[in-house]
């Protein structure tokens, strides 16, 4: 990869600098993404204004008054290159030192060489971008500039593309959603546990025996860990009391992806029953469990506090679960939840590039009081524009460089002390975690 130089990135501080280029040959696993095959890559367009409708940088751009209908329109193919450019180019004022759009734009000065985009840039981006847009960029990008020797990919589906399940032996280790399993959020989940336990489920006492069969299905097939939905799990109610509502979800959900509608605390009710059937099912099989927290658009984020997890974890005590994206900005809670609960781990995804700065003074905080083995530093949460996953890494690895540097020059490590640490979380606590070694991912396919 580029040096900081070549980066535009300042590192003031001589240990820092010695740091971040020893941490920047070390590998990585990239422990939170929703990673399409590439082959779905390079069969879409991309280009430098479309990159700009995705997550990240949509964002700022939402949250600065930009329309839904605008921010969707920079994506609209359909449109020349030069008017969608038109519609972006006097937002981007609004967005440009926020840390994610920059580390979009961090990526795109790895890979393509542009440190920025402006009128007498995005038509060479736009065409640097789609050149390189061709089978072998996963091998080229993750592999041989980041060193990524996994990523693990949540699937929002397990059939249809481009959420198909990876195959056997590539570098993304699947990771399955809540609601593929539970039918409080979406009824295809009825016939997807039918499929796999090779009968139909009339009644919620034949759906909840067979959730754990369906897990250990998907697990046969390489996943590694299932992501509940955005709200906690409540306490579990009374069986009869939610019977009623599965019936229903049956005779009425045939043929749909969302379940027909419930009230009056119907819906979570029923998830609640049927996502503790989960958890213990996970519990036997030994998958990991993790959830989102903190900060998200378009939604109600206190909803998203890893307090409200807290009897999840005293509750089922043998799982082990992670805490993605540290509950920003909850991050002081997430990391004494991670000092009080042995089962608990810590997932810094995102968080490197929401705020660079807050993610600085977590880590070095939870450096004091978490056990070391239990923060993982790394995760791109991206699907196609890759791009911001190579800036959320450089992003990372500043950071790290940044906070074991302060560790040095303060006597509390060595440099040769930090970087082993900038190792293991990097690296050692998502492989450990997961029961994955160095050896067993080297011959892994990048597809």
């Amino acid at each position: 990869m580029k040096t900081l130089e070549e980066l535009g990135v300042p590192i003031r501080c001589d240990i820092a600098r010695r740091l971040y280029d020893r941490i920047a040959r070390l590998d990585a696993i990239d422990a939170h993404e929703h990673l399409f095959a590439e082959r779905f890559r390079v069969s879409q367009p991309v280009d430098a204004v479309a990159m700009f409708q995705q997550q990240y940088p949509a964002l700022g751009l939402l949250a600065s008054g930009m329309p839904a209908s605008e921010l969707d329109s920079l994506a609209d193919f359909d449109r020349p290159l030069d008017e969608r450019w038109a519609t972006l180019k006097p937002r981007l004022d609004d967005i440009r030192g926020l840390a994610l759009p920059r580390a979009l734009m961090l990526g795109i000065h790895e890979l393509y060489g542009f440190d920025r985009i402006d009128d007498g840039s995005y038509v060479a981006l736009t065409e640097a971008m789609q050149a390189f847009n061709r089978p072998g960029i996963y091998g080229e990008i993750f592999r041989d500039r980041c060193r990524v020797k996994a990523a693990f990919v949540q699937q929002y589906n397990s059939v249809d593309p481009p959420w198909e399940m990876p195959p056997s032996g590539s570098f993304r280790i699947a990771q399955m959603f809540e609601n593929l399993f539970n039918v409080a959020w979406r009824s295809d989940a009825l016939p997807r546990v039918e499929r796999c336990v090779g009968r139909s489920l009339e009644t919620l006492d034949d759906f909840l025996d067979a959730v754990e069969p369906a897990m250990a299905h998907y697990q046969r097939e390489g996943v590694i860990g299932i992501k509940l939905m955005k709200q906690a799990i409540g306490e579990e109610p009374a069986r009869q009391d939610v019977a009623p509502l599965f019936s229903r979800l049956v005779a009425e959900g045939e043929g749909k992806t969302r379940s027909p509608e419930l009230v009056d605390g119907e819906r979570a009710a029923l998830r609640d029953s049927i996502g503790h059937a989960m958890l213990r099912a996970a519990d036997s099989l030994g998958l990991r469990v993790m959830f989102h927290s903190g900060m998200r658009p378009a939604i109600d984020f206190r909803s998203t506090d890893p307090n409200l997890h807290v009897p999840l974890f005293v509750k089922y005590p043998r799982i082990c679960f992670e805490v993605f994206h540290c509950g920003m900005p909850w991050v002081r809670d997430a990391g004494m939840i991670a000092m009080s609960f042995p089962n608990v781990w810590l997932n810094m995804c995102w968080t490197q590039s929401l705020s660079p700065r807050m993610a600085r003074s977590a880590l070095s905080e939870w450096l004091e009081h978490v056990p070391h083995n239990k923060i993982i530093a790394f995760g791109g949460d991206s699907a196609f524009w890759i791009e911001h996953t190579v800036g959320d890494l450089i992003h990372t690895r500043v950071n790290l460089a940044k906070v074991l540097a302060e560790r040095v020059s303060e006597g509390e490590s060595t440099e040769d002390e930090a970087v082993h640490l900038a190792e293991r979380m990097l690296f050692d606590n998502a492989a450990a975690l997961y029961g994955l070694t160095r050896h067993g991912l080297e011959r892994r396919e990048y597809n």
